[in-house]
């Protein structure tokens, strides 16, 4: 910023450093703008400030950058009518924006402006984020102008290289996307045992270790719709 200036430092902002101070934001009945961590309602504080303003039709909730499909983000964005919370269905009765302009990613244009960089014309290019549709779309606009090889991995694929050539390709069939999905929501019961535990005597816990152990659920989650989006999209058929 010229002259030195702070962009974080605006009258009348206050930051919350502990667990309390963020609470008590959510006691507070006077108007206020509450600018809170993971943009994409994943995790954290921010899911306590949903559950306590979302259902409320005189607030409003803003997204400020994209919403990654599977995440309670983009389910608001896509007009859900109620999201779950820790174990809550909270009902979206808020108003809600999005401004995508602060996404952090290089949008089309960029990313076409950097392969063209590129002069090796043998050199192989792997989209490996963002949603099909747009993956799709980037990978024939690179072909096209650009002339490279582009390849979309499957989910699970394993792709070996060294320098100069690709050594081994290996798409898994769908009973490995199956198996896989299994083995990985086994991993989430076994690495959250003890937080589970700490459900059946939840209320005489700490707070901050409440915060924790309802965080730490959230994201699970999170990592399951993600997971489900991923076996969805391989074409298996859920047996859930």
């Amino acid at each position: 910023m010229r002259k030195g200036e702070d962009p974080l430092r605006l009258p009348q902002l206050t930051f919350t450093s502990s667990t309390e101070e963020s609470i008590a934001i959510n006691e507070r009945r006077e108007p206020a703008i509450v600018i809170s961590a993971s943009g994409m309602a994943n995790a954290g504080r921010i899911l306590h400030h949903l559950r306590h303003n979302l259902w409320r039709p005189g607030a409003s909730v803003v997204f400020v950058g994209f919403q990654a499909q599977g995440t309670s983000g983009r389910r608001i964005v896509d007009g859900a009518k109620k999201i779950r919370i820790f174990n809550e269905d909270i009902a979206v009765g808020a108003r809600v924006f999005t401004i995508n302009g602060f996404s952090a990613h290089a949008g089309q244009s960029q990313l076409l402006e950097w392969v063209a960089s590129f002069q090796n014309k043998k050199m192989e290019v792997f989209l490996v984020h963002g949603e099909n549709s747009a993956q799709e779309t980037l990978a024939s606009l690179i072909r096209e102008r650009h002339g490279f090889n582009v390849t979309i991995p499957d989910y699970l694929e394993e792709v070996f290289c060294k320098p100069g050539r690709r050594l081994e390709e290996h798409r898994p069939s769908r009973p490995d996307v199956r198996l896989a999905a299994r083995a990985a929501i086994g991993g989430f019961r076994e690495k959250l045992g003890d937080a589970l535990r700490d459900v059946d005597h939840l209320e005489s816990l700490p707070a901050d270790r409440q915060d924790e152990v309802l965080s730490l659920l959230a994201d699970i989650e999170s990592d399951l719709d993600a997971l489900r989006e991923q076996v969805k999209a391989s074409g298996v058929r859920s047996e859930a």
